[in-house]
């Protein structure tokens, strides 16, 4: 069953209660058609259509003609929901309350503050809770921030660096093309100087023929100067030939006549003096090799 609410007030009600004559039977409708509105319960009224229960009971009114008594057995309600009806009733015609009634109302306000205690420290705790959560994705929303902000500037400057290297590579491009040409150019070139160098191969073939001719003159121009060095030198020597053949012939001449004296010695004197001419031919010698070395030392100076 759910929880009823509290009645209308706690207050303790007057000992001589005196009922007002303008309360009648419609303003005891009203407020039963409250309470059973607030419970759920279908009703019928008597004047405008449902307001009374539908399981509905037969109305015995007192000596007063204000209370209806309720015989609470025709209805399927509970001992609590029952109890309810009768202390509303009873607080609003101002009927005194009992202590029972009024304890157990403080008893359950006191449980139901308790519930309402522990829910709020329960609250409080879901609400710190989702502080520090929300804390904690704040900070990781600022560190998300963050990354993302870093990841934004390195894609700006990798976008950045991507053009740099998009015009380099187009300049690059454009230096292979006019490399390519000049390449183009220096193998037409090629072509030309190829073409030349064949040329002044078949003329190198003539210029070293000319040049072997003229080498071969300077060669001849060489052997005529040796050879009249060498006739200079032969003409001198044979000039001192000339003069060494003087110098022997009036050697051999005096030889001779020595000979010829030694011959007539030897007719006079022929033992004694037979060892003098080999002794005078040897000292011939001796002179004749000494003019030959002076010779030689003029002919090397």
């Amino acid at each position: 069953m759910p929880s009823l609410p509290a009645p209308f007030s706690f207050t303790s009600p007057p000992t001589n209660l005196s009922v007002s004559p303008l309360f009648t039977a419609r303003s005891i409708d009203g407020i039963l058609f409250s309470v059973f509105s607030s419970l759920g319960v279908p009703v019928l009224d008597r004047f405008c259509g449902p307001k009374w229960p539908i399981a509905s009971f037969p109305r015995v009114w007192r000596s007063e003609g204000l209370l209806p008594l309720i015989p609470w057995q025709t209805m399927d309600l509970s001992p609590g929901t029952e109890e309810y009806i009768k202390e509303s009733i009873e607080i609003s015609l101002g009927l005194p309350v009992s202590v029972e009634s009024l304890s157990l109302k403080l008893l359950a306000s006191e449980d139901a503050r308790r519930r309402l205690q522990d829910q709020i420290f329960d609250l409080e705790d879901r609400i710190k809770e989702s502080s520090k959560r929300l804390e904690q994705s704040r900070a990781e929303s600022k560190m998300n921030a963050q990354g993302v902000r870093r990841c934004v500037e390195e894609k700006e400057v990798i976008a950045s660096q991507y053009a740099d290297l998009v015009n380099h590579c187009r300049n690059l491009e454009e230096e292979c093309s006019l490399y390519e040409r000049d390449l183009e150019r220096i193998m037409e070139s090629c072509d030309e100087l190829a073409k030349e160098n064949e040329e002044l191969r078949a003329q190198l073939q003539d210029i070293s023929s000319l040049e072997s001719l003229a080498a071969e003159a300077e060669s001849l121009k060489k052997d005529k100067e040796h050879l009249r060095i060498n006739l200079h030198r032969a003409e001198e020597e044979v000039k001192v030939f000339f003069e060494e053949n003087k110098i022997l012939d009036e050697e051999n001449k005096k030889l001779l006549e020595l000979l010829r004296k030694e011959r007539r010695r030897q007719g006079s004197n022929s033992h004694p003096g037979s060892a003098t001419p080999a002794k005078k031919k040897e000292r011939r010698k001796g002179r004749w090799k000494k003019k030959r070395m002076k010779v030689e030392d003029r002919k090397e100076g």
